[in-house]
């Protein structure tokens, strides 16, 4: 994995005691799946105003931010990438509802020209009908331009799935599952991505990808347990050049949502997923634990799932071994099992996020 180096620094104000400072000091100077990683070891501890403090690119912290519309009120142009903030609105619109004072924020914040300027070169890369009509701003503003966009809803989920497996296509050693939910496969079947590794590439993606998250909210919403959800967990992005954190972003969103369809069961298959990796000789695509912590920080599941997970998660570190890792560490993940259980967790210098 190669490690990059990172200008990236931590404000003032920011809520994080010495050790954290010194733990993002030492991570942001790496890739960007160790930037992920100081990303989403610290979800479970600091509020979305600390996180949006705590950050700055090549992390965008505004992918995990919850309130959208709070976070909106007092952003600033020179630390969140627009590709991401405008992710995050068509995102809010196609899983919350048509609302002008989101993108009215937006507007105000970076300006007519410079949101004019990323449509048009967003319209560009688009790759299909779907894309290219969220590059027009009158479907943010009038509600019924909108509303017209996902009027047609069964063809809106056929071009989002669509969109997506030309996604895993071009972007990611895939394990696809089968398109058809009928279909009995134990495990997906393993793809490589069909793109090379290059800078040109890695600009395309940003250029596309507000079509890449809309088409994942659109089958989040509209078909829930769609199989290609799932296959996009599973695949792991390409080692795309620079601080690209765009692939990483887009598979937690997936994982979020399936772990919160399917509970412990679908964790537990992120585990088997790993060990499929790795008996096929894709060790460097393996799931990270960071994929995995992000799944368990954000699980709502019963006290009874809670053990379950306790009990798959320990007997897999005792039998198995540990997930590879960049930064969050499995025992950082025992403690957030532990801490969901109500048992007292003891943290320690050497058993904090790095």
């Amino acid at each position: 994995m190669t490690h990059h180096a990172s200008h990236t620094r931590l404000q003032e104000g920011a809520a994080l005691s010495p050790q954290q400072q010194l733990a993002f000091s030492e991570a942001l100077r790496m890739c960007r799946f160790c930037l992920e990683s100081a990303l989403v070891g610290h979800l479970d501890e600091l509020n979305d105003q600390e996180l949006l403090d705590a950050f700055d690119p090549p992390i965008d912290a505004l992918e995990e931010i919850d309130d959208l519309p709070a976070a909106l009120i007092d952003l600033n142009p020179e630390k969140h990438a627009l590709e991401v903030v405008i992710a995050r609105v068509v995102e809010h619109y196609v899983l919350r509802g048509f609302d002008a004072s989101v993108f009215e924020a937006v507007q105000n914040t970076y300006g007519h020209a410079a949101i004019s300027a990323f449509f048009e070169t967003s319209r560009e890369a688009q790759p299909d009908s779907l894309g290219s009509e969220l590059t027009d701003v009158t479907i943010y503003q009038h509600r019924k331009a909108w509303s017209r966009l996902m009027a047609q809803r069964t063809a809106l989920v056929g071009h989002a799935k669509a969109r997506l497996y030309e996604y895993l296509d071009l972007w990611c050693v895939a394990l696809l599952w089968p398109a058809d939910q009928h279909e009995v496969q134990a495990m997906p079947k393993v793809q490589p991505p069909a793109r090379e590794e290059t800078a040109a590439n890695t600009s395309s993606l940003h250029a596309r990808f507000i079509g890449d998250i809309a088409a994942l909210a659109i089958v989040r919403r509209f078909e829930p347990d769609a199989p290609v959800i799932r296959s996009i967990v599973a695949a792991q992005p390409m080692h795309l050049p620079g601080f690209s954190t765009l692939g990483l972003w887009l598979q937690r969103r997936a994982a979020a949502h399936v772990v919160r369809h399917r509970g412990v069961d679908f964790l537990d298959c992120l585990l088997e997923v790993s060990d499929e990796f790795r008996r096929l000789g894709y060790e460097d695509w393996a799931v990270r634990n960071e994929l995995f912590h992000y799944g368990v920080v954000t699980a709502l599941l019963t006290e009874e799932g809670w053990l379950q997970l306790d009990k798959i998660h320990r007997e897999y570190d005792q039998t198995k071994g540990r997930l590879p890792a960049n930064g969050v560490s499995a025992v950082a993940t025992q403690e957030v099992i532990d801490s969901r259980l109500g048992r007292t967790v003891q943290r320690r210098p050497g058993n904090l996020l790095f």
